[in-house]
């Protein structure tokens, strides 16, 4: 049996292989949705609101993965959602320990609202490139994108 550390380390390096992934589909699943009617949004900012609301680290994934999830859902692509929903489930140990501070809710917050912000100007492009900001930011070692890759 590994050590506490050696589990973290792969942890870690599990994170590192799925985020990328994650928010590539999300991405994808942003760009070829339709545009987000009033409803969606509405359902965009209630997540977020959870998200603000939230007072521990376990509301706080949970309201993060709802946010996300009503992201994807209306991009008419079942096959790409059935691959995203158990790579955010893998995910989601993770997102607990991050969400563990009031600042990374509201700072994951704050870029959740840049990204409706962007989905009601009907700007799904800018929304896609700001999922990659919202996702990079949690990788661990933050700030550092896929493979390391080191963000401007």
């Amino acid at each position: 049996m590994g050590s506490d550390s050696e589990s973290e380390e792969i942890a870690a390096r599990e994170v590192e292989e799925l985020y990328p992934s994650v928010l590539m589909l999300e991405a994808t699943a942003i760009l070829h949705a339709p545009p987000y009617d009033a409803d969606a949004i509405a359902r965009l900012r209630e997540a977020n609101a959870q998200l603000l609301a939230a007072d521990d680290a376990v509301a706080g994934a949970r309201a993060d993965d709802l946010f996300h999830e009503r992201l994807t859902e209306s991009c008419g692509n079942p096959d790409l959602l059935a691959v995203v929903r158990p790579m955010r489930e893998q995910l989601m140990a993770y997102e607990r320990q991050y969400f563990s501070t009031a600042e990374r809710r509201e700072g994951s917050a704050a870029q959740h609202a840049a990204i409706v912000d962007a989905l009601e100007g009907g700007e799904h492009a800018r929304a896609a490139a700001l999922v990659r900001e919202n996702f990079t930011t949690a990788l661990p070692g933050q700030n550092a994108g896929p493979r390391g890759e080191q963000q401007a």
